[in-house]
C-alpha cells in the first residue's frame, strides 16, 4: 500500500512515464526476492540479538548498582540507654538555612517491635515519648575526634598561609617559583 493511499484513501494516478519508471525501479530492486527475504531475516535476527544483549547488559548494570548501594548501607543498631539525636520535621514558615535539623541528645528508654523508639530528654523530669525509628540517629560525642579535626584544619590553614606568603614575596621580588598548590588543599 502506497503512502498516498494511506493518507488520502485512494490510489494515486501518475503519468504513464513516471509510473513505468517507478515500476521498473521496484522490479530492479526486488530482482532477487529470495535473497532480499533472507537478508531481511538476518537483519531482524541481528536486531533481536542486539535487543537481548542490551537487556542483559541493563540487568547486569542494575544488579551491580543494587549491590553497590546495598554494600554502603549501614544498619542502625539502637539499644536502650543509648544517646540519639531526633530529626526535627516541623513545618517552618521561614526556615533558617544554618539551623540544625537534629535536636537532642535524647536517651533511649525502650524499643518497640514495629520500629518505634521511646526516648526521653536529658532532663531528669522529662516525660518519655514514642517516635519513629527512622527519625533518630546515634549521637556521637567524640571530643578526641573533634580535637583532632580542629588541629588538622589549623595545620592546613598554616600551610596555606605560608604558601601564600612565599608567592607574594616572590612576586614582589620578581622571582618565578613553582605554582604548585599546598598538598593539603
Amino acid at each position: 500500500m502506497s503512502p498516498y493511499r494511506l493518507v488520502f484513501g485512494k490510489m494515486s494516478h501518475l503519468p504513464v512515464g513516471v509510473e513505468h519508471r517507478a515500476y521498473w525501479a521496484v522490479n530492479e530492486i526486488n530482482m532477487k526476492p529470495k535473497a532480499c527475504e533472507d537478508e531481511r531475516k538476518l537483519q531482524l535476527q541481528e536486531l533481536e540479538e542486539l535487543s537481548i544483549e542490551s537487556y542483559e547488559s541493563a540487568m547486569w548494570y542494575k544488579e551491580k548498582t543494587v549491590l553497590l548501594h546495598a554494600k554502603n548501607l549501614r544498619v542502625k543498631e539502637l539499644q536502650a540507654g543509648q544517646k540519639v539525636l531526633l530529626f526535627q520535621s516541623r513545618l517552618k514558615l521561614v526556615p533558617g538555612k544554618l539551623k540544625s535539623k537534629w535536636i537532642g541528645p535524647y536517651t533511649i528508654v525502650g524499643l518497640q517491635a514495629n520500629g518505634a523508639v521511646e526516648i526521653q530528654g536529658s532532663a531528669s523530669n522529662s516525660i518519655p515519648f514514642l517516635v519513629n525509628g527512622h527519625r533518630v540517629k546515634v549521637f556521637r560525642d567524640n571530643d578526641e575526634n573533634g580535637r583532632l579535626a580542629r588541629e588538622k584544619v589549623h595545620t592546613d590553614l598554616e600551610e596555606v598561609a605560608s604558601w601564600t606568603q612565599q608567592h607574594v614575596h616572590a612576586a614582589r621580588s620578581g622571582k618565578l617559583i613553582s605554582s604548585a598548590t599546598p598538598t593539603s588543599v
